[in-house]
């Protein structure tokens, strides 16, 4: 009962994050803060900030919105890593934010990742259809879960959680959720090594100091 909770709430409150245009293009994920207001990776939109492109935010209940860049925090070693999109008309269905003050009490919790990675996404004929004719259709929200494995300060800068959740690039933005559908993290990055892959989620006490 509970995770199909979590599935109607991050239906309703991710969106797939576009931005950019040519080789400065990105795909990400974001969600909803307030229902003007989605959150997403400083490093999805930095390129459309940098320019002065497009950004866009699409889901099935928004449609497909024109986003301006309210705020963004964003250094290539990850230790700031946030923007605040805001769009005209107040339709979002924002997300509940945790204040993590102790994320060791978290491990070993289940969590839901949720977000458009492009290696699920681009072979998804709603998408293809919104990027190659410009009508509105919108991907199937992928979710994924796991449980929180430990927590560290990335770079002894920011504290984050490592989970399961599966992630891939286009999940940056999008929200790490427990099982009430609240944040706990936003998904930020991926570290692969020979004997594994870690993903990686700034916790969401650091985005309420942001």
């Amino acid at each position: 009962r509970n995770t199909n909770v979590v599935v109607k709430t991050l239906e309703s409150s991710v969106a797939l994050v576009l931005s950019g245009s040519g080789n400065d293009s990105a795909i990400g994920s974001g969600f909803f803060v307030s229902p003007s207001k989605i959150v997403t990776n400083g490093h999805v939109v930095e390129g459309a900030a940098s320019t002065g492109s497009d950004v866009f935010v699409v889901n099935r209940q928004i449609g497909v919105q024109r986003a301006r860049i309210s705020d963004i925090q964003f250094s290539d070693n990850f230790s700031q890593d946030f923007a605040l999109l805001t769009i005209d008309e107040k339709i979002g269905t924002p997300l509940t934010l945790v204040n993590t003050q102790s994320p060791n009490d978290y491990k070993l919790d289940r969590v839901f990742a949720g977000g458009f990675p492009g290696a699920v996404i681009e072979s998804d004929a709603e998408f293809l259809n919104l990027l190659e004719t410009g009508n509105f259709s919108a991907p199937d929200l992928v979710i994924t879960d796991g449980t929180i494995s430990s927590h560290q300060k990335v770079f002894g800068e920011v504290m984050a959680f490592v989970h399961t959740a599966q992630m891939s690039g286009g999940n940056s933005g999008g929200p790490l959720v427990n099982r009430c559908g609240n944040v706990i993290g936003v998904n930020t990055f991926i570290n692969t090594s020979p004997d594994g892959i870690r993903n990686f989620s700034l916790i969401s006490s650091e985005l309420l100091r942001f």
